[in-house]
């Protein structure tokens, strides 16, 4: 299982990498990671890990998205996908809950 900070680490890492995987259009390389942190994020670690889980169900939101042409509930345009992953990197950086209302709204509509 991850600690804190390797989640942090891992999660600021593969959506740095993915953003920029959407930004050169290799959009098959989103979400390579997402099982390793899926598999390595614990689910009964309490509110100290809630950003992480955040960041986890928007990275298979934004998998699924890509699954499905871009076709998604979320009224998401493609370009915004790795703006968002951006403000995600931003709160992790700063070591703050995630702040954008749309990847809330994201989340919760996954959940």
């Amino acid at each position: 299982m991850f600690t804190r900070e390797q989640a942090k680490a891992f999660l600021i890492q593969h959506l740095t990498a993915d953003a920029e995987h959407h930004d050169f259009g290799r959009f098959f390389r989103i979400g390579e990671d997402v099982d390793k942190l899926d598999a390595n994020l614990p689910s009964d670690a309490g509110p100290r890990f809630d950003k992480f889980h955040t960041a986890l169900t928007f990275w298979k939101a934004w998998q699924v998205a890509r699954d499905n042409d871009w076709q998604q509930d979320h009224q998401i345009t493609p370009a915004q996908w790795p703006t968002f992953a951006r403000t995600i990197i931003a709160d992790l950086m700063m070591d703050r809950e995630i702040q954008n209302e749309v990847v809330s709204g994201i989340v919760k509509s996954e959940t």
